[in-house]
């Protein structure tokens, strides 16, 4: 059965239109939403704000146990650069909830590209991985998989989350990368780009090859998640588009 939902924040208006993320003031209302827009499962969102304001460190077991969450983006890292502390805060909290991945975006702030101290990160990352074996931490970078995959090979529990409109707005050949990158893919965003690093659209109005994508999971054995951070559409009108969008993706996906 493909295992599909949405990264939270994707059901809720965004308060700023210039924003890409934002955590939703009512995120309550996003998990109790899912089996109406027919979604099995939900990727939990670390903004860019105080850590510890986040409700997955409140004392919420009772309700957020209860739901598919899948994976904690730490977003975050888009604007800063990562915080090993923070990161084992957030380690100790997915535990807790039963949550087996993270997912850690090296883009923008974060970018592999950018970073001067890009051993030690990683060698911090290995010795947080030996201390909570029952987590995989999931990469989303902008290497291609030929540089990516000897840093995944490090260890054990390093995975990647593959960005379907990233890779093709970077011009990336989806079967090869796919291939390449192999059983150390442990997570997929769904978005549709434009060549050329073109802008997000409309699923299956852009550049993406989305069955070619599926199909070159399928040889993989890919078995995990699907994660929606697809263009947003009308605002006000978020969940019937997620809905509408989860819906075309199961149909291609036979």
């Amino acid at each position: 059965m493909l295992k599909i939902g949405p990264m939270l924040g994707r059901l809720t208006p965004l308060k700023n239109s210039n924003s890409g993320q934002e955590f939703p003031e009512y995120w309550y209302n996003e998990l109790y939403s899912l089996n109406a827009i027919n979604a099995n499962c939900i990727e939990w969102l670390i903004i860019d704000k105080p850590l510890l304001q986040n409700p997955l460190f409140y004392n919420y077991r009772s309700v957020l146990g209860e739901f598919p969450i899948v994976s904690v983006n730490i977003h975050s890292m888009v604007t800063k650069n990562i915080n090993i502390p923070q990161l084992e805060h957030i380690c100790k909290a997915c535990i807790q909830y039963n949550i087996k991945r993270l997912t850690l975006p090296f883009i923008e702030t974060s970018s592999f590209k950018k970073l001067y101290n890009q051993t030690s990160i990683l060698n911090q990352l290995v010795r947080l991985a030996e201390k909570y074996p029952s987590l995989s931490f999931s990469f989303e970078t902008d290497l291609t998989a030929e540089h990516l995959r000897p840093l995944l090979d490090i260890c054990d529990s390093f995975y990647t989350t593959y960005d379907t409109g990233n890779t093709t707005a970077a011009g990336l050949d989806h079967e090869k990368e796919i291939e390449v990158l192999g059983n150390k893919i442990d997570n997929v965003h769904l978005k549709d780009r434009l060549f050329n690093n073109g802008p997000s659209v409309k699923p299956f109005t852009g550049d993406t090859d989305f069955k070619l994508i599926f199909k070159s999971l399928k040889n993989i054995g890919y078995d995990n998640p699907f994660i929606l951070e697809t263009f947003r559409g009308v605002p006000g009108d978020e969940k019937t588009t997620v809905k509408n969008y989860i819906k075309q993706f199961r149909k291609i996906y036979v």
